[in-house]
């Protein structure tokens, strides 16, 4: 079963909502064991946004061709400011990577979203970039987003992006191995006839100590399946602690606050034939 997963880079919501839950699935659904929360707090609350923030979205290298002098505000956050001529987003899932085996296509991809990008020029990657491969994305972006063959975004700089992207390194590939595991125990049929072809959004505030030692987790909305939710929760706990957190990001109750959204997609053509 290879599912096509997709994760919304730890992002420091702005731009998700703050509401989730977990619990309430059918034992059918799912056969693993419940989250051992003995050592750190979880707390449903199933409470909507109370306002709207910018993501935080993975680093990525853009050719000069393809960068603009912009200077209206970015709806993304990352490790410097950028602006593109069009924002992109790469078509295949995984962690977000431009790599140089790609050139910007302006095929009927295109035409589908209704846009005219005929003007537009293919991009050459292979002086910009030194990885070779198909260009990969992580997060999952707003649906207005074109997609191509590698992700340009317009993003302005986020002073806690090293902080954010070190907690990436050590959550993903936790949270990807235990949603593949909780799609291996799935009853396949009962599972296709239920989704279609969606997503499923898990969505958390983890709550730090100053030293970065995990004290509790807010769950603001759950996505519909319980081993999803207690993956985002679980992948947290084995790690418990996330060393050298800037101290800038300590608010006055002593805590600091990870804002994270985590979307599984499911595509029931692949997971039909395999």
């Amino acid at each position: 079963m290879v599912p096509v997963i997709r994760s919304l880079f730890i992002s420091l919501s702005l731009h998700i909502l703050l509401s989730w839950l977990l619990l309430q699935v059918p034992e059918t659904w799912t056969s693993l064991s419940p989250v051992n929360t003995s050592s750190v707090e979880v707390e449903i609350l199933n409470r909507p946004p109370a306002k709207d923030e910018r993501q935080v979205v993975r680093e990525t290298t853009i050719p000069e061709a393809q960068k603009s002098l912009d200077q209206s505000l970015a709806r993304f956050l990352s490790a410097k400011r950028e602006r593109v001529i069009l924002e992109t987003q790469a078509k295949n899932s995984g962690m977000t990577k431009n790599r140089s085996q790609n050139n910007f296509e302006t095929s009927k991809k295109y035409t589908e979203t209704g846009k005219d990008f005929t003007g537009y020029k293919p991009v050459d990657f292979s002086k910009a970039l030194r990885d070779k491969g198909e260009s990969t994305v992580g997060e999952a972006l707003p649906t207005d987003l074109a997609v191509g063959s590698f992700t340009a975004l317009n993003t302005d700089q986020y002073q806690f992006y090293s902080f954010y992207s070190r907690i990436e390194e050590l959550i993903r590939f936790r949270w990807e191995t235990k949603v593949r595991d909780a799609l291996d125990i799935f009853d396949r049929r009962r599972l296709l006839g239920r989704i279609g072809d969606k997503n499923w959004t898990t969505q958390a505030v983890f709550l730090l100590d100053r030293h970065g030692k995990l004290q509790k987790i807010l769950v603001m909305k759950e996505s519909g399946i319980t081993s999803f939710d207690q993956a985002a929760i679980s992948s947290f706990q084995e790690v418990m602690l996330f060393p050298n957190p800037p101290k800038e990001m300590v608010e006055g109750d002593g805590f600091i606050r990870l804002k994270y959204s985590f979307t599984v997609h499911i595509n029931p053509n692949v997971m039909a034939t395999r």
